[in-house]
């Protein structure tokens, strides 16, 4: 995921775990009440259900996201 510096995500939640590490910039990242910014290496991890969120601080900044299961969205009609 590429997000544009000053560029948010808003805060959500859904249902499938979620892992992520940020591959370059810094994100300010909240989860649960809690604020932290994550640079470039820092990896994170949510919950089902968590409501989390951040934005870009510094520049750009690049997400590598991944979901456990697999959200119905990226699963293609293709594939099964």
């Amino acid at each position: 995921v590429v997000i544009d510096d000053g560029a948010t995500t808003p805060t959500h939640g859904h249902p499938e775990k979620q892992m992520g590490l940020v591959l370059e910039g810094a994100f300010d990242r909240v989860q649960g009440g809690e604020r932290r910014v994550l640079q470039q290496g820092a990896g994170f991890y949510v919950p089902p259900n968590m409501e989390h969120g951040g934005t870009a601080v510094g520049g750009q900044c690049r997400l590598l996201d991944v979901f456990t299961p697999p959200p119905p969205l990226y699963i293609s009609a293709d594939a099964t």
